[in-house]
């Protein structure tokens, strides 16, 4: 498994969320690394369908990803409500 690769394009390397999670090879901070990536993948596929532009049939749901956000970090306090589409501030 290629850490930077994955943190770059988390979905190039695992198939969902939860696989990052069960990851043994990654430490907490590289599984969070990769989880914001694909985050902020997810955030902006969705701006992006709002916009109607439509994504592939296999994208991963934003819920799954802050679910999985959530078991790493359960005091990360972020949900998924955010004064951006982005996450950002």
């Amino acid at each position: 498994m290629d850490f930077e690769e994955a943190k770059l394009n988390p979905s190039a390397v695992f198939d969902r969320p939860a696989d990052v999670v069960a990851e043994a090879g990654l430490s907490r901070e590289q599984k969070l690394a990769v989880l914001r990536q694909w985050e902020y993948d997810a955030r902006e596929m969705e701006v992006a369908e709002e916009e109607n532009m439509r994504g592939g049939a296999n994208r991963v749901k934003l819920a799954d990803v802050l679910a999985a956000l959530d078991e790493v970090d359960p005091n990360r306090g972020g949900g998924d409500a955010s004064p951006t589409k982005q996450g950002g501030e």
